[in-house]
């Protein structure tokens, strides 16, 4: 049985990760990071100083995550903190960083490189445009994707599309543990489900709307 869980890197969601964990006692825990992501979270390493779309975005998540007193990635680190807690094997399902980087310098045109950084600068520059809001994206997330899409059609492929052919992948492969639970980012659900039919998926509204029941005095912890 896979169930894929859709979260945010900008939402505190610590105690629903942990929640819903005690309560489904997987077999096995996937989450949406590589060894580089996950070795950064752990030791909480600075963000460099390098200038490109990637650390451009990921600026922005951080500076929307500190409004709600979280740093960006805390949901997956939570998923794997959790794992070790239960002494479940957690495993690291997202394409290696660099491969993505590799492939966005490659494969991508300047033109849509320019086009997608100026619609970030316009994006957060003060009185030019009015910020989204995370409860509007999420009653409306596959417009925005699909979008986006058509504005950046060869990031979208490297962003979503080829990472959830690779999380798509691995997740499968977990299927002979048993139960298992993945963690991904919402925006990946869509992609997921469609190379996935089979699993059940959790929107990260659905997932906010969820009332877990308490299942912390059931653990089965393996020795």
């Amino acid at each position: 049985m896979i169930k894929i869980v859709g979260v945010a890197h900008v939402l505190n969601l610590k105690s629903k990760i942990y929640a819903i964990i005690n309560y489904e006692m997987p077999d096995a825990i996937a989450i949406e990071l590589d060894q580089y992501r996950l070795d950064a979270l752990i030791n909480k390493s600075p963000q460099g100083r390098k200038i490109s779309i990637f650390n451009i975005l990921g600026r922005i998540q951080k500076q929307i995550a500190s409004t709600q007193n979280v740093f960006p990635g805390e949901e997956m680190l939570a998923a794997y903190e959790k794992g070790q807690m239960i002494n479940r094997p957690v495993f690291l399902i997202d394409l290696d960083i660099n491969t993505t980087y590799k492939k966005f310098k490659e494969e991508v045109r300047l033109i849509e490189k320019i086009k997608i950084i100026f619609s970030i600068l316009f994006s957060i520059a003060p009185r030019r445009s009015k910020m989204i809001s995370i409860d509007d994206v999420l009653r409306n997330e596959n417009e925005y994707l699909e979008k986006f899409r058509k504005s950046y059609s060869t990031f979208v492929k490297i962003l979503l599309d080829d990472r959830e052919d690779y999380m798509a992948k691995k997740i499968l492969e977990l299927e002979k543990f048993g139960k298992v639970i993945a963690f991904v980012g919402d925006g990946h659900i869509q992609g997921l489900k469609k190379r996935i039919p089979q699993a059940e998926t959790i929107t990260l509204q659905r997932f906010l709307e969820m009332e877990i029941p308490n299942n912390e005095f059931s653990l089965s912890i393996k020795i």
